[in-house]
C-alpha cells in the first residue's frame, strides 16, 4: 500500500528551544531569577536556550556532541543501557546542575554552563533525541497518519 500522507517532522529548532527557555522563566522563584540574571545578564533563558546548537559547527565543541542524546535500546532501561564514555544528554544535565550548585566557576564557565543546562533540558523533552540505538536518534522512525475511514 502506497503512502500519500507523509510529513516530515523535526526537533524544536530554534523557536522550539526559545519556548522552553521562556516556560521555564515563568516557573522561576524569586531568588533563582535574581541569580539567572547575575549569570546570565541581559539575557534570558530563552535568548541563551539555542547556544549550544549555534556553537556545535565550532571544532572546538565537538566533544559535545554526545551530550544532546541519549540511548536506549529497546527492552532495556536507562540504567541497564549505560552510558558511552564520551557521555550523555542525562549524565551531562546531572553533572550541569552538580557544578552549577558548586558554585566554583568563573563567571563565563558558570555562563557558559547555565546555557548548556536550558539547551539540553528542551533537547531531553523531544523524542529525537532519544533513540534505541537502531533508528539514528528516532530520525529513521516512520509515523503514518491512519486513512480515515
Amino acid at each position: 500500500m502506497a503512502i500519500s500522507n507523509c510529513i516530515m517532522l523535526f526537533g524544536w529548532g530554534q523557536t522550539g528551544h526559545r519556548v522552553v527557555g521562556k516556560i521555564a522563566e515563568t516557573h522561576l522563584t524569586k531568588k533563582a531569577r535574581k541569580n539567572i540574571g547575575k549569570i546570565l545578564g541581559s539575557e534570558t533563558l530563552a535568548e541563551v536556550s539555542n547556544h549550544m546548537d549555534f556553537i556545535k559547527s565550532d571544532n572546538h565543541y565537538r566533544h559535545m556532541s554526545p551530550w544532546h542524546y541519549t540511548t536506549i535500546p529497546d527492552g532495556m532501561t536507562y540504567e541497564q543501557a549505560g552510558t558511552s564514555e564520551e557521555g550523555d544528554i542525562i549524565v551531562t544535565i546531572n553533572r550541569l546542575i552538580d557544578e552549577l550548585k558548586s558554585k566554583q566557576f568563573t563567571d563565563e564557565d558558570e555562563a557558559f554552563a547555565l546555557k548548556c543546562l536550558v539547551h539540553l533540558v528542551g533537547d531531553i523533552h523531544q523524542p529525537l533525541h532519544v533513540g534505541n540505538g537502531e533508528d539514528r536518534g528516532a530520525n529513521d522512525v516512520k509515523v503514518h497518519k491512519p486513512n480515515p475511514g
